[in-house]
């Protein structure tokens, strides 16, 4: 995490200031609900934001990350049988607006962040939550960096962010370490790009310094890619 809320600071100094941690004693009455030892990972991030995220909000859609929220969701939900959880997993939001609950799933090192609702996992979000952390500061921050930007999305039957992927490696951009399947960050000089392949439309916002640039990459990737240009400005859409 402390590498984390550097990369942060380097956008955003006062972060460090903003964000507020879970107590341990908090974190041992969420893991005793829970039932095992929280992952390594989920362990620090609740220590140094369970209770204030400061705006790096893994959330979305207005799921409750708070370590509170979390204890009562059990205590009131999940343990007396009111609602279900995929298998081996643990709920790190709960009830959005459109999303019940964001889970952890699998490897206790660095398991795998999901949307799910009961027992059901309806998409993987990202493969780890310190990818997610990452990836989420990158657009809210990084891109907004720069003076223009604009956003494409493309049909849900299309789904074809996998060639957009394909057509920004071309032009030359290099990902960045916290890239995975769903999400890629990458950029080159004088540019950056994030596209998201999840289960909804896929989506992509290109940064640059000039318009005349952000303009020529999003032509391709609606040329070759079947993104449509949606707005200008970075649009924080989500899987």
């Amino acid at each position: 995490m402390k590498r984390f809320i550097e990369f942060v600071s380097q956008y955003e100094p006062d972060f460090p200031s903003k964000i507020k941690g879970a107590s341990d004693s908090e974190i041992m009455q969420f893991e005793r609900l829970i039932g095992h030892p929280l992952p390594t990972f989920c362990r620090d991030y609740l220590s140094r934001m369970g209770h204030n995220h400061g705006g790096i909000d893994i959330g979305r859609n207005e799921a409750k990350t708070d370590i509170g929220t979390l204890i009562k969701y059990y205590e009131e939900y999940i343990l007396p049988g009111e609602e279900e959880i995929p298998p081996e997993s643990i709920v790190i939001a709960a009830h959005g607006y459109l999303i019940n609950q964001i889970s952890l799933q699998g490897n206790e090192f660095e398991p795998i962040v999901n949307f799910s609702d009961g027992e059901e996992i309806e998409s993987l979000y990202a493969e780890s939550l310190e990818k997610l952390l990452y990836q989420i500061t990158y657009m809210k921050y990084h891109l907004k960096q720069f003076p223009f930007a604009a956003s494409y999305v493309g049909s849900i039957k299309a789904n074809r962010a996998e060639p957009a992927r394909e057509i920004v490696l071309e032009l030359g951009f290099e990902p960045r370490f916290f890239s995975d399947v769903v999400t890629l960050c990458a950029d080159r000089k004088e540019a950056s790009i994030w596209i998201l392949q999840g289960e909804n439309a896929p989506s992509a916002s290109i940064a640059a310094q000039t318009r005349r640039v952000v303009e020529e990459i999003g032509q391709m990737l609606s040329d070759r890619a079947g993104l449509e240009f949606y707005s200008w400005g970075v649009a924080e859409l989500v899987p």
